[in-house]
């Protein structure tokens, strides 16, 4: 289904234009998390006079593009999830095969901390031998991680749906939505 069919498809259950109360309803989010939305402008709006004061008008069709967009990037889209992949690869291709904590530290922009609780929460998952953890032979080096395994976390729905990103993880993720866009270029689906 492509975005015409879908905002053709829902825009008939509700009005041309919504309040920004009625917007978090429909996306499922609180209203501080939808004026979020709007203030970094992934939702336009406008002012209109009426009775009760001064209220917002969101289009419907903007926030039905929205969720789309949103829908189909958090999805498990087999053919993005390749490309993401191909992506990652092509920038992990400088590293050795086994990397260590600092190779990730490097490559993500994460703390120390925060790359061994992804690792003691198994989203990234280090090279065991009966359930310990390998550790590199030279002091100081840490935890080995195979580059298959790190390249499967950073294309893991949990890792592109980090909140607080690091600088170097917004630099991935602005390159990752201009391959999102040239993926839905390259389907035919249009923005209006």
């Amino acid at each position: 289904m492509n975005i015409s069919d879908f905002i053709r498809s829902e825009s008939e259950r509700y009005p041309e234009h919504i309040t920004q109360k009625e917007m978090a309803a429909l996306l499922g989010i609180c209203k501080s998390k939808a004026y979020a939305i709007q203030r970094q402008g992934h939702i336009s709006f406008e002012y209109a006079n009426t009775d009760e004061g001064r209220r917002q008008q969101i289009k419907t069709a903007d926030i039905l593009r929205y969720q789309y967009e949103q829908m189909r990037f958090n999805s498990g889209d087999e053919e993005f999830a390749s490309l993401l992949r191909l992506y990652f690869e092509k920038q992990l291709r400088p590293y050795p095969q086994l990397l260590f904590v600092a190779d990730v530290r490097r490559f993500t922009g994460y703390a120390k901390t925060t790359v061994n609780n992804w690792i003691d929460r198994k989203l990234l998952k280090a090279l065991c031998y009966k359930k310990q953890r390998i550790k590199s032979p030279q002091l100081g080096k840490g935890t080995i991680i195979t580059k298959e395994a790190f390249i499967a976390f950073l294309t893991s729905p949990y890792y592109r749906g980090i909140r607080r990103k690091s600088t170097l993880h917004k630099e991935q993720a602005k390159d990752c939505e201009t391959l999102f866009t040239s993926l839905l270029a390259k389907r035919g689906v249009a923005n209006g």
